[in-house]
């Protein structure tokens, strides 16, 4: 089964975010500036997703991936280019459940 990935990311703070939350499905640069303020982070993190959507060149970019470790791949091409990426872990899930 293949899952649509979406990575968040800004050239200036060098910072990505990566996830296959099917609520981003039609979302819009404006949306994501939008949403992302409203989320329930721990305050370190949610300041660094904050800064990042804010950016000017904020965007984003998808993908598919069928397993674990192609998301890990995609974590590791943007560190590869110089992008901290934020997630806490990279995980894969469907219904809150890990696959």
């Amino acid at each position: 089964m293949n899952y649509k990935t979406w990575v968040l990311y800004s050239s200036s703070t060098k910072t990505c975010f990566i996830s296959t939350h099917v609520s981003f499905e039609g979302m819009t640069i404006a949306g994501f500036k939008r949403d992302i303020p409203t989320w329930n982070r721990k305050p370190e993190m949610q300041s660094e997703l904050n800064e990042m959507a804010a950016q000017d060149d904020f965007s984003f970019k998808t993908d598919f991936v069928s397993h674990v470790d192609d998301l890990h791949q995609i974590a590791d091409a943007m560190r590869k280019n110089g992008f901290r990426v934020l997630n806490r872990r990279i995980v894969l899930k469907k219904s809150n459940v890990a696959v």
